[in-house]
């Protein structure tokens, strides 16, 4: 195994005081931790809201199908009526004719 041994810094300077290893000021620590929860709340977030978005988009797929079918229903009624229409007209002229 490899032992890892820290930085030993010029002599002198201001790290050498009473540490073997350099630290993190305290504060420095804090608003890193502080960041990282901030971080890690929106993560969170988003991840809310994509699943909020891929539910959304689950229905409105869901009711765009259906619309389809019924667009289509009502196209297909629309020619019958239609057919049936221009086919009493035919009968309405042919009656005036005749008579």
């Amino acid at each position: 195994m490899k032992t890892i041994k820290p930085e030993t810094p010029a002599k002198g300077s201001a790290s050498t005081v009473g540490s073997t290893t350099p630290a993190m000021p305290e504060a420095t620590t804090r608003l890193i931790e502080q960041s990282l929860r901030h971080l890690e709340f929106r993560i969170e977030e988003l991840i809310q809201v994509c699943d909020q978005l891929r539910e959304e988009n689950a229905t409105l797929r869901s009711q765009q199908a259906s619309l389809l079918t019924e667009r289509a229903h009502l196209i297909k009624k629309t020619e019958i009526v239609s057919s049936r229409v221009e086919s009493m007209i035919r009968r309405f002229k042919s009656m005036e004719y005749d008579t």
